[in-house]
């Protein structure tokens, strides 16, 4: 399970097609970072996602989690040119 940190200052700040973008953004990245078609990404509502791995060690997933995590801080989101 994951979620946006301050997601709503997003919502509130920019509004809520700014919140999609970054919505859309995180899914394609936890996807692009998986990297095999078998993991499963879902949001489970709001901000909040999770990741079905199967068959796979709990070092391997904790790896993913991290890589997904430097990933997402480095993501840039443009909304506005």
């Amino acid at each position: 399970m994951m979620d946006i940190d301050h997601f709503k200052k997003v919502n509130d700040s920019l509004g809520h097609q700014a919140g999609d973008r970054v919505i859309r953004s995180l899914s394609a990245l936890i996807q692009r970072v998986s990297g095999r078609a078998s993991d499963l990404p879902a949001r489970v509502g709001g901000e909040e996602f999770c990741l079905l791995v199967c068959n796979e060690t709990a070092g391997h997933i904790a790896s993913l989690a991290e890589s997904i995590l430097t990933s997402a801080e480095a993501e840039v989101v443009k909304y506005r040119d």
